[in-house]
Order: structure tokens, then C-alpha cells, then sequence
């Protein structure tokens, strides 16, 4: 592989990485969504008739009612967690790149070959961006993908678990 597929390669990784980065946070608000119907449900399953169950369907509305709002609270921890999470690099602005040209054209003036010295430098300048950029966008997208599953997984138990809170009483028509 030659020093131009290389940087290729990165450049390619970096956009790539930006663009899953996207996708990620377009997943948020469908968690969001979910969280706030899921409070909101909460003060549903309260009103239902659960102080006429028997004292073991009781205790056991009231720990299935805990463990789903225990997973709703982690599940919203979890979302902020992957909203806020860890913050990325990106490469240099456009001013940025032009000023650093500037000042190598200034250095570079009195050699022969100054014009393929800044292009050069300019070139490992953007490599070292994009690798590193790239590397760092890469375990930041992974930890927010792990957070964002972490939360929808808790989501799914608090929403199954609230459910199951729901039927509780219906199973007491047999008391």
C-alpha cells in the first residue's frame, strides 16, 4: 500500500466515522420518546385498583412496579450518557489549514522545491488528522453505540415489566 491509498484509507474512516456518528444520534429521539411514554404509563398503572390485591400479588405489583422504573431511570442514565458521552476531535477549520500554509510558504520560501515542500507537509498534516481523528471518533462512536443499546435493552425490560404490572390486577378477579 503506498503513502496515497493510506491516507485514502483515513480520510475514508474519518467521513466514515462521522457519518455513523450521525446515526446514532438519529436513534436518540426514538429512546427519548420511549422514556417519557413510559413515565407517563407509570402514573397510568398507579391509578389501576392495586390495593385490592391480595397481600403476595401486592408485594409482587410493587417489585415488578420498582424493577421497571429501576429500569427506566437506568435506561434514562444510559440515554444521557450516550447524548452527552465523550466529546470527539475534528480536523482543522479552513482558516485554521490556510494559516498553517501560510506559514510553512513563509519557511519553505528560500529553498528550491518550496512548493512541493508545503504540499507535502500539508498532506502529513491532514494524514495525521484524519488517522487520529478517525481513532478517536471510532471508540467514541462504539461506546455511544453501546450505551444507546444498553438503554434500549433497559427500555425493553422496564416496558415488559411495566406491562405485566398492568395484568396484575386482572389475575386477582379469581380472589
Amino acid at each position: 500500500m503506498q503513502n496515497k491509498d493510506i491516507y485514502c484509507l483515513f480520510e475514508k474512516m474519518y467521513f466514515f466515522e462521522c457519518e455513523r456518528k450521525e446515526k446514532i444520534f438519529a436513534r436518540l429521539p426514538l429512546s427519548f420518546a420511549a422514556i417519557g411514554a413510559l413515565i407517563g404509563y407509570y402514573s397510568f398503572v398507579l391509578a389501576l385498583p392495586w390495593g385490592e390485591l391480595r397481600m403476595g400479588l401486592q408485594a409482587l405489583f410493587w417489585t415488578v412496579f420498582f424493577f421497571s422504573v429501576g429500569c427506566t431511570f437506568a435506561a434514562a442514565v444510559e440515554f444521557i450518557r450516550a447524548l452527552l458521552g465523550r466529546t470527539d476531535k475534528a480536523i482543522p477549520t479552513a482558516n485554521e489549514l490556510e494559516t498553517h500554509r501560510q506559514r510553512l510558504i513563509q519557511h519553505y520560501k528560500p529553498y528550491d522545491g518550496a512548493d512541493e515542500y508545503v504540499l507535502q507537509e500539508m498532506e502529513n498534516v491532514m494524514y495525521r488528522h484524519f488517522m487520529e481523528n478517525s481513532s478517536v471518533i471510532t471508540l467514541n462512536n462504539d461506546w455511544k453505540a453501546v450505551r444507546l443499546f444498553n438503554c434500549n435493552l433497559l427500555l425493553f425490560f422496564s416496558a415488559f415489566s411495566g406491562l405485566f404490572c398492568y395484568f396484575l390486577p386482572g389475575m386477582n378477579a379469581g380472589a
